[in-house]
């Protein structure tokens, strides 16, 4: 980061050592929570399991542009299968504009004092230091890369009506050799500090459960990311000290599955990788990180037992109903670091409608228009033929320009090509001009 001349002698409270505080309130206890905790997760992941395998992907598939059928048959074999971007073109419009109202504008944090200073022109000269700081850091891609996250995730809310941001600690130390060891003739090795701080993250849509019923966010009580980790990943985290390094070895030899999900083996087959789901190394285990509170009866000073309300986070293996590791919430104020954005606020519920399931009518609408035109206007311009030939296929399908049996001097044009005009433009504009009307992108809302 550049230095800042002439800058006024900056206060900063001290470093408080990051500690995760371990939550265990006796065998009864723990054990009516993860009992509830359970049957909770079996729960919520029944709800949304037609979301997940079934609509989410057809959504996707929706916002891609990619055809249903990768060849048509009707009217003809290989007739016109276009897919009007509709949806996609309108993604990236929305996406486009709100990123843009964000960054366009400096400072990206705009810092306040909600009281007046002794010294007003230091006062003013630490929040310009501080703003300055933060839109650094914002843009840099080893610091916060808050440009390329947000980008990533309003994209995502656009298509699927919403999108889940989480902040998580992080700490990087880059290790490099510094020459060898007079002794042992190794080398020696130093840690240099990288970054340590927050970090932004995009989880994926399926990936983030609450309570169906919530209507909001902050009303679910129980809320959960399910991350998806490797062997390694596993053992890493039990060697950091976030895991119980004895949990973790006991559902080693027991993963979820030798493979990525079916939607993304889905997506890596259409992006021509072949994964092999028979491979040790590919293994995965399905750990749900779980955001939620209980009630705990405690006894104060005098003795008397009273109600106190804890918030609690828990790594939890589903399959094998083991924890890995119970906490009390690090977060200031005991929020959740999962942050859901939501494309249309005057929805109900947690997760809004997106424009894939939005405007998928409008393009399947308009995209048939196009393809028929298409269709209408090659067989006006080729015509069928006529032949005497009875020995053709019976069961001939009729396509441009093909040739069907006949009787005596029956060869000829059996449609004569004639000029079809606009083919129905006018439709697919008024359609697509209703579309961005829906969408909110049309040139008269700007």
């Amino acid at each position: 980061m550049p230095e800042i001349e002439n800058a006024y002698a900056l206060t900063q409270h001290e470093p408080e050592q990051f500690d995760l505080v371990t939550a265990s309130f006796g065998e009864d206890i723990d054990g009516e929570i993860k009992t509830w905790l359970h049957e909770s997760i079996r729960v919520y992941d029944d709800a949304h399991k037609n979301l997940f395998i079934s609509k989410a992907p057809e959504w996707r598939r929706i916002s891609e542009g990619k055809p249903r059928d990768k060849e048509k048959a009707f009217p003809w074999p290989n007739c016109s299968n276009l897919v009007v971007q509709i949806v996609g073109q309108r993604v990236d419009e929305i996406t486009a504009r709100v990123i843009e109202i964000i960054w366009a504008v400096s400072p990206t944090g705009v810092f306040r004092y909600p009281a007046k200073t002794d010294d007003p022109k230091r006062t003013s000269e630490k929040r310009r230091i501080l703003e300055r700081f933060v839109d650094i850091v914002a843009y840099e891609p080893d610091e916060l890369d808050l440009y390329r996250i947000e980008s990533v995730g309003f994209a995502d809310c656009a298509r699927l009506g919403f999108a889940p941001f989480k902040v998580i600690p992080e700490h990087r130390v880059n290790i490099r050799a510094i020459g060898y060891d007079g002794d042992t003739k190794r080398k020696k090795l130093e840690g240099q500090l990288a970054y340590d701080g927050p970090k932004v993250e995009n989880l994926e849509y399926e990936d983030v459960v609450c309570d169906p019923r919530a209507t909001s966010w902050d009303k679910s009580r129980l809320k959960y990311h399910k991350r998806r980790l490797s062997k390694h990943e596993l053992q890493e985290r039990a060697f950091s000290g976030y895991y119980d390094e004895e949990e973790v070895e006991k559902i080693l030899g027991k993963p979820d599955r030798y493979g990525p999900v079916e939607e993304k083996r889905r997506e890596q087959q259409k992006k021509g990788v072949q994964l092999d789901d028979a491979s040790k190394i590919l293994a995965e285990w399905d750990v749900h990180e779980c955001w939620f509170w209980w009630w705990i009866k405690v006894k104060d000073e005098s003795g008397k037992l009273q109600q106190v309300k804890v918030d609690l986070i828990w790594s939890y293996h589903f399959s094998t109903r083991t924890v890995l590791r119970k906490i009390f919430n690090f977060m200031p104020d005991n929020a959740c670091a999962i942050i859901p954005t939501k494309l249309n606020i005057a929805d109900k519920g947690v997760r809004g409608v997106g424009y894939a399931e939005m405007l998928s009518n409008a393009q399947e609408e308009v995209s048939t228009q196009h393809n028929q035109r298409i269709d209408a206007r090659t067989m006006a311009i080729t015509g069928i033929l006529t032949t005497t030939n009875y020995n053709m296929d019976k069961n001939i399908k009729i396509y441009p320009l093909c040739i069907l049996p006949g009787g005596p001097d029956a060869w000829g044009i059996v449609n004569k090509p004639s000029d079809i005009g606009d083919g129905g433009i006018a439709d697919e504009e008024m359609a697509i001009r209703l579309a961005d009307e829906r969408a909110g992108v049309a040139y008269s809302q700007r």
